[in-house]
Formats: structure tokens, C-alpha cells, sequence
């Protein structure tokens, strides 16, 4: 069940962006704020409304229109090359911390807390296809990703899966995929770009502070963890807990969990 509160990043009554959180649909986010569907896919470029993922941040307004005219494509260039190269922050201290990049982000990913508590890769998901022509549904993906990522439809992937329509697939499940359109490693390219673009956008508006250890309960499960902590997004709490199997979660599984700071808009 979505949370009943948008994640909205502006005052209540004129709200400007949304962050996408686990469970949202575009339709449900737009009734949410009460801003048209249509308008949020073409301020955001959406092609698949399937195909929006958790931390995402979406625009529900357009800037005024003297701003917008005054806005060219170079300045729209710009600004977005200026938030990929953003700075963001290594909690070495809760207190006192070093600035570095996005890339550098992403190299050290979850490494990034107080004296390193966390020695891992950055991101430990394995993201190739099988040999058997398969995939592992890592977190913040969906039928509508592959499907866009192959260049096929969300039907023809259900039908080699054996899929109802309106099935999800869970986290963990394998996936066979067509690759009569693009090859295998072009999909792989596009996979892994997505989630470093997915990580590079949250780093550039957070830091990670600390971890701390959660005790799982009987019917816990990646969404209900992820909800209890709020802005912890499930791709990074998957990424600290490489070895915990999230689709067959039982109680007494100890989960690291990362402490999470919103930094300031610039």
C-alpha cells in the first residue's frame, strides 16, 4: 500500500516535485497531488508510465514562463550537467565531512559512513544476463525497464514469462528476456546505466551518515523495511545487504541500514 502522503518537495499548497516512493504508480502520484497525469509525463520526458522508479524525482509544474523563455537548450544543458557533476557528501564525521563527486560517490557507494563501517563494492548487484538468457530483478526495476531497455513490449515479456496481466515480478525472480532486437550487451549498458544515473541523483541530494542494524519481524519484507525508514531507498538498502535473499525474508535476519541526511537545495 502507498504511503498516504506525497513525498512533495515544495510547500503543501503549491507543490513542484514529487519523489517517487515504493509502491507509487503515475496515475495514483497524479491523483495524489492533483496534477494531471499528462502534464507530469511531459515535464519529465516519460515515455513509459510503467516505467518510473523509487527516489525518482518528478516535476509537477513548469517554471513560470518568463523563466522558461529565458531558459535556452544550452542553459538546459548546462544546468543538467552541472547537477550530474553536483557535489555531494562523505560522511567521514556526522559533524565534519569532505565534499567529493557524484563519480566519486559512485565508485565508494555504501562504503561512504563513518570510518568506512561498511567495506563493500559500491554496488555489489550483478547486473549481466545469464547464460540461460536471463536476469535477476534487482530493486527500483520492472517489467516496464526491460522491456524498454530490449526495445520490445511490457505483453511480449509477460508472455515468455508466463506472466498474467497486472502480475509484478518480485524482487530476486529471474526473468527471461528477447534479445531479438537489441544484443545482450546493450541491454546490459542500459541497465547499468539506469541504476547509475538512479544513484547519482540520490547522492546528489543526500549523505549517508551512519548505519545502524534492524532486526526483521515475521512478515517484514524489502518494501515494509524501506518504509519504516522512510528515505531509505530499497536499491541502497539492497546494496548494504548483498547476502540477504529480500524475496524470502523470515524474522531474525539482522539488516544493516543506512542513516540517511537530506541536504540542502543549493
Amino acid at each position: 500500500k502507498p504511503p498516504e502522503l506525497p513525498a512533495v518537495e515544495a510547500s503543501a499548497e503549491t507543490p513542484r516535485t514529487y519523489v517517487v516512493r515504493a509502491g507509487d504508480s503515475l496515475a495514483g502520484i497524479a491523483a495524489r497531488v492533483s496534477v494531471p497525469q499528462a502534464q507530469i509525463v511531459a515535464l519529465n520526458g516519460i515515455r513509459n508510465p510503467d516505467s518510473i522508479y523509487e527516489g525518482q524525482r518528478l516535476k509537477l509544474t513548469p517554471g513560470s514562463p518568463a523563466a522558461t523563455a529565458a531558459r535556452g537548450k544550452e542553459a538546459d544543458e548546462a544546468l543538467t550537467e552541472r547537477i550530474a557533476e553536483s557535489r555531494v557528501v562523505a560522511a567521514a564525521d556526522a559533524s565534519e565531512s569532505e565534499p567529493i563527486t557524484v563519480s566519486e560517490a559512485r565508485e565508494q557507494g555504501p562504503s561512504l559512513v563513518p570510518g568506512g563501517a561498511v567495506p563493500q563494492a559500491s554496488d555489489p548487484i550483478d547486473y549481466t544476463v545469464a547464460a540461460n538468457g536471463t536476469v535477476r530483478v534487482a530493486a527500483a526495476e520492472t517489467l516496464g525497464h526491460y522491456a524498454d531497455w530490449l526495445g520490445v513490449s511490457v505483453a511480449t515479456l509477460r508472455k515468455l514469462n508466463n506472466l498474467q496481466s497486472g502480475a509484478q515480478v518480485a524482487l530476486g525472480r529471474p526473468v527471461k528476456l528477447d534479445f531479438s532486437r537489441i544484443p545482450q550487451e546493450q541491454f546490459e549498458q542500459r541497465r547499468r546505466a539506469y541504476h547509475q544515473t538512479l544513484q547519482a541523483e540520490f547522492f546528489a541530494g543526500h549523505r549517508i551518515t551512519g548505519t545502524e542494524v534492524y532486526v526483521t519481524r515475521r512478515g517484514d519484507s524489502l518494501w515494509s523495511v524501506t518504509q519504516r525508514y522512510g528515505r531509505v531507498p530499497a536499491w541502497l538498502l539492497q546494496q548494504y545487504n548483498p547476502d540477504i535473499e529480500f524475496s524470502t525474508l523470515q524474522a531474525g535476519f539482522e539488516i544493516v541500514v543506512p542513516k540517511i541526511e537530506t541536504l540542502p537545495e543549493v
